[in-house]
């Protein structure tokens, strides 16, 4: 132990002498481990960190998917639930959860709470308790006047100042009094941290019952496997479930399945195999970093070669020089592994800072025991492995290492190769990230590009759910509305508005697929009718949006309930439904909302994205608000007013109008459309991030390997200039040197790239499995940094005199 503490003193008085090698070496490092420690704790947090729920190995998500239709929604009916329930054998316990919104009316205080429908079980099964109160009961879920809330914590505190004799306190929701029974933890996080309230689902009465029927798949299922029941087994009943369903249901569950998945990864769900990928590239990066800085202590190794021959003839043995290789190495990978940890503390908080909410799980990013570990056990593999690295230089005898002289010292044929190697994995890695990097760049490029169908400059949308006496009066919902558009349009500096139900943003539209039938097929109400998406609006919606009609009318005030029922429909459902027909004036038939409903196409619209910017156009109609008066409906505008101005003139005209309701948020379509991409600009940035580190890297290090390669033959350079040869010719025979390294190098970068861009491509939208382009300029891109790197050590060598050189050995 005292020779271990011995070796450490001497490793801090060696490394303070060379403060340049100390610095360079200590900031690679903590470059390196830094980022991947930053990444790491987004990917234990999101990931790997438990959920913390009670046994939740065997808990599981139910979500509805249609293969045939390549559709898959997280939700599923609610009678849908209740069947699974009361038949299963595989599950002893289901439990669900379904977001809704709800007005909070306390005297001087109205607000719109994110609240959530739960079965009365599902806290229960999953182990969570309230922090005050009573959770919820089974008698709880029988719709009757005794109705119940929980709190959320961060809800108690706001809005009852954390009062504890709220429990048992009546409350005004938009649909009457309910009495808070308890107060949940403050890190509950179900369905997110984002939820303030919860009900039972007999809170529903049944005006609302109808609207949770076989329509909008809205609730998602939770499981919990009875004992010695594996995932394989609860599948295949869930998949009898599906046939059964179809068969009673054919227009709502024909060609619908149910599937099962562990909870966790339902959670995750898209962000898994992202995450995976940054943290995979990030670990390039370390690779970067760990060759650079074992070709500096390869360097420092050769230059110590006559104190280390001192020290074996003075008798020191093999394992005790190694020994104090080793203890060196691990002192650098100490002071760098600390300063990596300062630098991820800072990249983490920026990560989450500019993290666009695509990562679920977030707040369970940070700095726990097993990022600490992680950081503490690669350092410590890290140091070892570089002070085996060290150690295998050969220390050559005491009387060699005095022959050979200060200036001749260090470089076995075998260890340039080493050195060279190195630099070769270098451009290997940074050209596989500059290629996930720009696969990524041009993927979102080619997506931003795409047509979404609409105008989306100027056109803001704002969020209204209406509540009280709207929820019954389906009179006063139609008059509400239509004064609130005719209102904003009288605003100045808004051209024009009308109602959707939800912006034309893709992916954005209500989560129902309506079956239908055109010309021919089957009827609307059998199995294998087609589906379409849909949304509700008002007179003015396209012209608002800047989608073109291309045949027929828009629709007009004339269009009221009592008015025929009309339907727009967009240019694909004319052309699937009416194929080689006019469909202007023809009857569509749907099934929605349990009804049979038949419908004259009044108007066909260009198509808008409703599923995403990659997906192809899906037929869809549109429907007039006030023959589908929904509770909850956007304002659309256009506007040469900016969104501060405008959200405020919106919100007062709104409260003018009836000031118990309120507009929860105003976007911009622009900004709307630019976050359908938030994902793929996110890990772009990263990548590109990480791309540029490594560039940087690897320049760096090949210029350093061969600005040594080039001092250690400076004799053999003066010999060359000597004997007759030119300075250009000693550039190109320095350079010749870096092809003969950098294209072998090139070549396995792009098999690597090759397998990476496959990642991407079936992960990321947009990216093409092999991109010849991308694949090229990177190659390019690279080949002529690394021909770059090595000019200084070229021009370096063609300026050698041969007089000093000679004299120097």
């Amino acid at each position: 132990m005292e020779s271990v503490w011995y070796d450490v003193k001497l490793a801090v008085r060696s490394f303070l002498k060379k403060p340049g090698f100390l610095a360079i070496t200590i900031l690679t490092f903590a470059l390196g481990i830094g980022a991947n420690t930053a990444i790491f704790s987004v990917v234990h947090g999101v990931i790997l960190a438990p959920l913390g729920y009670k046994d939740e190995a065997r808990l599981q998500a139910i979500s509805s998917v249609n293969p045939s239709e390549d559709l898959e929604f997280r939700g599923n009916f609610l009678p849908d639930f209740w069947y699974w329930r009361e038949n299963s054998r595989t599950f002893d316990e289901m439990a669900f959860h379904g977001w809704r919104s709800w007005t909070l009316q306390e005297p001087g205080h109205v607000e719109r709470v994110e609240s959530v429908a739960v079965s009365a079980n599902l806290f229960g099964m999953l182990g969570i308790q309230p922090a005050l109160g009573r959770g919820f009961e089974p008698e709880d879920e029988i719709p009757g006047p005794g109705r119940v809330v929980l709190l959320s914590f961060s809800l108690w505190q706001r809005v009852f100042g954390g009062d504890p004799s709220v429990l048992g306190r009546s409350v005004n929701l938009d649909d009457g009094p309910v009495t808070i029974i308890g107060v949940m933890p403050a890190d509950t996080d179900v369905p997110s941290r984002r939820a303030e309230l919860w009900r039972p689902v007999g809170y529903l009465e049944q005006y609302e019952q109808s609207a949770f029927g076989r329509e909008e798949r809205d609730f998602r299922v939770i499981g919990h496997l009875a004992e010695g029941v594996g995932l394989g087994t609860s599948q295949a009943e869930m998949g009898r479930f599906a046939e059964a369903l179809a068969e009673s249901f054919p227009a709502t569950n024909s060609g619908w399945e149910a599937k099962v998945q562990p909870l966790r990864e339902h959670i995750v769900g898209d962000a898994e195999v992202p995450l995976f990928i940054a943290f995979a590239a990030v670990g390039l990066v370390l690779l970067i970093a760990c060759t650079n800085i074992a070709n500096l202590l390869l360097v420092r190794a050769m230059g110590r070669e006559r104190e280390m021959a001192v020290r074996q003839a003075l008798g020191a043995g093999r394992r005790r020089l190694l020994q104090q290789q080793i203890v060196e190495s691990l002192v650098l990978t100490a002071v760098g592994g600390f300063a990596g940890l300062l630098f991820a503390a800072w990249l983490s908080q920026l990560l989450l800072a500019y993290e666009p909410g695509i990562l679920p799980r977030k707040e369970g990013i940070g700095f726990d025991v097993p990022v600490l570990l992680f950081a503490f056990a690669a350092s410590l593999v890290i140091g070892i492995v570089f002070g085996l690295v060290s150690a295998l230089h050969r220390v050559p005898s005491l009387s060699g290492a005095l022959k050979q002289g200060g200036a001749q010292i260090g470089g076995s044929r075998r260890q340039n190769r080493l050195r060279m190697g190195l630099v070769g994995a270098q451009i290997a890695v940074a050209l596989t990230l500059l290629v996930g990097a720009g696969l990524l760049v041009k993927g979102l490029h080619k997506l931003s590009r795409v047509d979404p169908g609409f105008r989306p400059d100027g056109v803001y949308a704002s969020h209204i759910i209406l509540g009280g006496r709207y929820r019954r009066d389906l009179e006063a919902r139609r008059v509400y509305f239509k004064q609130l558009v005719e209102n904003v349009r009288a605003l100045p500096g808004v051209s024009d508005a009308a109602l959707s139900t939800t912006p034309p943003i893709p992916g954005m539209g209500i989560k129902i697929e309506v079956p239908y039938r055109g010309a021919e097929g089957p009827l609307a109400t059998e199995a294998g009718a087609p589906s379409a998406a849909f949304r509700v609006i008002g007179p003015g919606y396209f012209e608002t949006i800047g989608t073109p009609l291309l045949r027929g009318r828009d629709f007009t005030d004339r269009d009221t309930q009592d008015a025929p029922p009309v339907v727009i429909i967009n240019n694909t459902l004319a052309e699937r439904a009416f194929p080689g027909e006019a469909p202007i004036g023809r009857q569509l038939e749907l099934f929605l909302y349990g009804e049979t409903m038949e419908l004259e196409v009044i108007g066909v619209s260009a198509d808008t994205r409703f599923a995403g910017l990659d997906q192809a156009t899906r037929p869809a109609f549109f429907l007039v608000h006030p023959q589908m008066p929904f509770l909850g409906i956007a304002v659309v505008a256009r506007t040469s007013l900016g969104p501060a101005t405008y959200g405020a003139t919106l919100r007062r005209t709104a409260t003018a109008l009836d000031p118990s309701q309120l507009v929860l948020r105003v976007e911009s379509l622009e900004e709307a459309l630019s976050g359908t991409l938030a994902m793929e600009r996110f890990y772009s940035i990263l990548l590109g991030l990480f791309a540029a580190v490594a560039l940087t890297l690897a320049a760096s290090g090949i210029y350093g390997v061969f600005a040594y390669w080039v001092r250690q033959r400076q004799r053999e350079m003066g010999l060359r200039i000597a004997l007759g040869a030119s300075p250009s010719e000693i550039r190109r025979l320095v350079l010749s040197r870096g092809v003969a390294v950098t294209f072998p190098s090139l070549v396995a970068g792009l098999a690597t790239a090759l397998a990476l861009s496959k990642a991407l491509s079936s992960t990321f939208r947009g990216i093409d499995a092999v991109d010849p382009a991308v694949l090229a300029a990177a190659a390019v891109a690279l080949g002529c940094v690394a021909m770059a790197a090595c000019i200084v050590p070229a021009r370096q060598a063609a300026k050698v005199q041969p007089t000093r050189a000679l004299r120097s050995e």
